[in-house]
């Protein structure tokens, strides 16, 4: 699948403290990810603070689904893409997807 034409809702480079007692990248930090992900989409969109604020309104998540197909390690950078699948008055359904930046998995291992 091509994810190039999504825009980029977020970046980060996987910190050591993102680890779990086994080594692993914790399943808390993904949803961390998903999140910042998700706010990067909303500034896309137009729904910054200003718009929040402006409109006395918030946001929350009403339901999330992962699908885990490769493990994320320590010094990775990864690159998250979101796409709005449909929407109506107070709802978004919306897809992210997390990828590995292929420029740091040579460095990484």
């Amino acid at each position: 699948m091509n994810l190039a034409p999504l825009p980029i809702t977020f970046e980060a480079t996987i910190p050591k403290s993102y680890l779990d007692s086994m080594g692993h990248m914790n399943v808390m930090w993904y949803t961390h990810l998903f999140s910042q992900a998700m706010g990067g989409l909303f500034k896309l969109i137009g729904m910054d603070r200003h718009y929040f604020e402006t409109h006395q309104a918030g946001s929350f998540a009403l339901a999330q689904h992962f699908i885990y197909r490769k493990e994320v390690r320590v010094g990775e950078h990864v690159i998250l893409r979101s796409r709005v699948l449909g929407r109506s008055e107070k709802r978004f359904h919306v897809m992210s997807f997390m990828t590995k930046d292929e420029n740091t998995l040579a460095a990484t291992g």
